[in-house]
């Protein structure tokens, strides 16, 4: 997945590994919990004008086992609904 590692449940990437970071997929669901913590969307291309709808997972998020639980479930249910 452009170079990094998918991370699926049932088939469905909502996460993936690149640059040493977690980037968790999100909607209008969870975007604003991202947002609140200052964290950047997945950009790529020469100029980073390319932009995925993946966020960076905060430090503290992945830290702790619930609350990771909790972010990565939103991203799951944000990449099941794209995929309708």
């Amino acid at each position: 997945m452009f170079g990094g590692t998918a991370v699926l449940r049932n088939g469905i990437a909502f996460a993936k590994i690149k640059h040493g970071s977690l980037w968790l997929k999100v909607d209008e669901g969870n975007i604003n919990d991202f947002i609140e913590k200052g964290m950047v969307q997945y950009s790529y291309g020469k100029d980073n004008s390319r932009k995925l709808n993946f966020y960076e997972a905060p430090a503290e998020v992945i830290e702790d086992a619930d609350t990771l639980i909790r972010w990565a479930t939103k991203a799951w249910g944000a990449a099941n609904r794209s995929k309708k």
